[in-house]
């Protein structure tokens, strides 16, 4: 079976965000993996050399020139952000060219509306991935400003589900979301995202050294995100002020400008920012407990990372956080600094307790790999493909 899989999200933001890494690790377990029935191509926008070579070595370094020659590069329509009506109004031939001789094509969003993915029929299955919906389940959270008036569209990508062959959910939950929304009768399945290899135990020496970098203090609560509302980090800043916490650490992809706010207002927080990607294993494996507010996700990886790394974990009570800790970690109401503080205040009094909570954060951090991510959508792939058959 010969798999298409959409790179496009590589030539986006979308490259250094979730997106970006979901696509870039599960291509990476294809070619390390190599299933015999299994042949894999690579979608891309018509771009230079120079950044075909860019975009190879994102997916394999010691493999870009295989990857080159077995990548699709399709011409763009005539305008860059129209989305699924570019592809409705100058693509479909060009769609029909990039999957001959393709048994499957997966799209890995649904939301990248410079992108979009065809509303015409193929002739070849397609499959994609729903990392969250909370653009249309949480538009009034999610949406600010400007972005306000895309919620409609983001609702008619949405409703494009209906017309895939087979959907990836990253959670019950979001799989529960669409159910309700669309009606859809699809193959849809849950399918767990992984955390990258590079996420366990970091050494004593590692931690030591994170520690001396930013000088942090011996017990320490971690938060890793951004600012957008439904992070809810202001419940969690609220909490730590309610009882004797442990300094709390706040790390995460946000600009400097955007926290100002928080900093006056909350200056004895430890504000990291941005940090690189090898001293984020050392700081879960460092701290006292990490803790996630989110009021809702589409997964929500770091606590998956998070456990990986034997972090004793805290999280809201309300999926699909629910779903990823299990029964390895603490739960709480995101809606109640009270309820939280007392919550981590309770865990952090007990010694035994935060080892107990590494020991299952360990334990249920194993099952969240890209190689069961990979293994469980090629399996996915060929149930598709088959439906799909059946039905031509």
């Amino acid at each position: 079976m010969r798999v298409l899989l959409d790179c496009r999200p590589l030539q986006t933001t979308s490259r250094v965000r979730g997106l970006g890494s979901y696509l870039i690790q599960l291509a990476q377990e294809y070619l390390q993996l190599r299933p015999r029935d299994f042949e894999f191509s690579f979608l891309f926008w018509e771009t230079a050399q120079a950044e075909k070579k860019l975009l190879a070595a994102l997916i394999g370094k010691t493999q870009s020139a295989e990857i080159l020659q077995n990548s699709v590069f399709m011409p763009p329509g005539r305008w860059s952000k129209l989305g699924w009506l570019k592809d409705a109004l100058f693509n479909k031939n060009n769609w029909l060219k990039a999957v001959q001789g393709v048994d499957l094509i997966h799209f890995p969003s649904i939301f990248e509306l410079n992108l979009g993915w065809p509303k015409q029929r193929l002739p070849v299955p397609k499959v994609v991935t729903v990392h969250d919906l909370m653009p249309v389940t949480h538009a009034d959270m999610i949406l600010k400003g400007k972005h306000r008036v895309l919620k409609p569209l983001y609702k008619f990508q949405a409703g494009l589900l209906n017309e895939a062959d087979a959907v990836i959910f990253a959670s019950d939950n979001t799989q529960t979301e669409a159910k309700e929304l669309l009606k859809s009768q699809n193959l849809q399945r849950k399918i767990f995202h992984g955390a990258g290899e590079r996420f366990k135990a970091a050494s004593p020496e590692q931690v030591k050294a994170v520690r001396e970098k930013y000088r942090l203090p011996e017990q320490f609560i971690f938060f890793l995100g951004g600012l957008s509302p439904n992070k809810n980090l202001i419940s969690l800043l609220k909490a730590a002020r309610l009882t004797a916490l442990p300094p709390l650490v706040v790390a995460g992809g946000y600009r400097p400008q955007d926290c100002q706010a928080f900093k006056r207002d909350f200056p004895e927080v430890l504000w990291l920012g941005c940090v690189p990607n090898e001293d984020v294993p050392p700081l879960y494996t460092a701290c006292s407990l990490y803790v996630m507010p989110s009021l809702c996700e589409g997964f929500g990886l770091p606590l998956a990372e998070a456990m990986r790394c034997g972090a004793p974990t805290a999280c809201s009570n309300r999926p699909p956080m629910t779903e990823i800790v299990g029964g390895a970690g603490i739960l709480f109401d995101p809606h109640d600094p009270a309820d939280i503080a007392a919550k981590l205040n309770e865990a952090l009094q007990n010694p035994e307790r935060l080892q107990e909570l590494r020991r299952k954060s360990l334990d249920r951090g194993a099952l969240f790999t890209f190689r069961n991510t990979a293994l469980q959508t090629l399996e996915l792939y060929r149930k598709a493909a088959l439906e799909f058959k059946q039905k031509s």
